[in-house]
């Protein structure tokens, strides 16, 4: 079988039979939708189609990563680079950002100038220390736009673990909030 070639000369080794659809992502991917599944980076999933009846139907998460100037020990272990690539590249998510220190004033005037009022359907999650160091730091900041932290984000503990933990914890998450 002759081989495909999709997303700028990408070229898939796997035979497409059958009905499928190509569509693009925010993140710049291109995932192909086969039958059940869903074939993206290299591998096939089965998706739940009771769940997802279509793709702009989606409600994808956007993913924040706050990695505490990068000096923080309770980040020692865990690959900055390889961890935002997993998730922007193999994970349901509208885009991924890292930024040095969100609980800063820094922090503070990104969230104002990154939150919309209109982003009330909007989840948020975000990746680095103490989920309740996070609600104290960071409500204002969605209050002020009309936002409901407590409802739109999910405060993941990412310190103190090793790469691969980091990982699965963020991708669970994202599970929960994308349904598959």
């Amino acid at each position: 079988m002759p081989l495909a070639t999709f997303a700028g000369a990408k070229t898939c080794s796997y035979a497409l039979t059958g009905p499928f659809n190509v569509f693009r992502l925010a993140s710049n991917l291109t995932q192909f939708s086969i039958r059940k599944g869903i074939f993206r980076n290299n591998k096939f999933k089965y998706l739940n189609l009771s769940k997802v009846k279509d793709m702009s139907e989606r409600k994808l998460p956007r993913f924040i990563m706050c990695f505490c100037t990068g000096e923080c020990p309770g980040f020692a272990k865990l690959d900055l680079w390889k961890l935002i690539n997993f998730v922007r590249n193999e994970l349901d998510v509208e885009y991924a950002i890292i930024h040095p220190q969100l609980c800063v004033t820094d922090g503070d005037n990104f969230f104002r100038d990154y939150l919309k009022e209109t982003d009330k359907n909007k989840i948020y999650i975000i990746g680095g220390c103490d989920p309740r160091m996070q609600r104290k730091m960071f409500k204002d900041a969605f209050a002020e736009k009309g936002l409901d932290f407590d409802k739109q984000v999910i405060s993941l503990d990412l310190r103190n673990m090793e790469t691969a933990e980091a990982m699965k914890k963020v991708e669970e998450a994202v599970s929960k909030v994308v349904g598959a």
